[in-house]
């Protein structure tokens, strides 16, 4: 599982410094952070799928990166929502109070 972690580790953090220089990667880094921490989330939950309390297998660490990683798929995805939200509708927005 940590294995997995390092080598996303560096593909996100790549993509997400791109982000930071080029607005245009902005989406890009939404999908592929979303897509990093969700994995994660996902091969933990299914290689603890048959047990009665499901991230019992798990030590202290590998729980604490799945509840980060649970969070941070919602606040990712959240901060990717209005991202798209202040792009597409915000210049409308402003228009229409203009015209007023």
């Amino acid at each position: 599982m940590m294995r997995h972690r390092a080598v996303l580790f560096g593909v996100v953090g790549g993509v997400l410094g791109g982000a930071v220089v080029s607005k245009r990667w902005r989406p890009l880094s939404y999908v592929i952070g979303i897509a990093s921490m969700a994995s994660y989330v996902v091969l933990a939950i299914s290689q603890s799928w048959d047990t009665p309390s499901a991230l019992s297998l798990f030590n202290d660490k590998i729980q604490r990166v799945f509840w980060i990683d649970l969070v941070g798929v919602l606040w990712l995805g959240s901060a990717g929502i209005i991202s798209w939200w202040n792009n597409n509708f915000e210049d409308d927005v402003i228009e229409e109070f203009k015209s007023r």
